[in-house]
């Protein structure tokens, strides 16, 4: 596998060799795609006040505008980024099939680390030993110095 690391070092994560990252130039997000299958990671500053279960209502009310349909499957506590946290996973239907999506979250020293997974339904299933292998790897970085980015190590 490889560890990517955030445009900024706030986090990093482990993937497999046979996952492609999306490149999204200017964003402190990394998305990885397998097929349909698609692992997003990503860390967001907070302002005061700010909590998990509002960034996770916030999500749910974006997929149900994006598919009116879409229900709440499961929900409860998460580790992520080796931190206390929450998720929801949510059934979207599609025109081509269900989607699941899994989004977790959780809040470390002011900034929020997000996990977010969408599968079809009928590839789920094959998927996901190695989504939780990735979201397992997922962790907190040092952050770089000032002016440098980064964006894969290998390990």
């Amino acid at each position: 596998g490889r560890v990517y690391l955030s445009r900024d070092g706030s986090f990093a994560v482990e993937v497999p060799a046979d996952w492609e990252q999306s490149k999204q130039d200017g964003s402190n997000e990394l998305t990885f795609l397998k097929g349909q299958v698609s692992v997003c990671v990503a860390a967001a500053e907070t302002q005061d006040g700010d909590t998990v279960d509002q960034f996770l209502e916030f999500n749910k009310s974006v997929l149900r505008s994006m598919s009116p349909a879409a229900e709440v499957w499961a929900e409860g506590p998460a580790t992520v980024a080796g931190a206390s946290g929450s998720y929801f996973t949510m059934l979207c239907a599609g025109p081509r099939g269900r989607t699941i999506v899994r989004v977790a979250a959780a809040l470390v020293q002011r900034r929020l680390y997000i996990f977010k997974t969408a599968a079809p339904s009928a590839e789920l299933y094959t998927a996901q030993a190695t989504i939780n292998r990735m979201e397992q790897s997922f962790r907190v970085g040092e952050g770089l110095p000032q002016g440098n980015e980064a964006s894969m190590q290998t390990s």
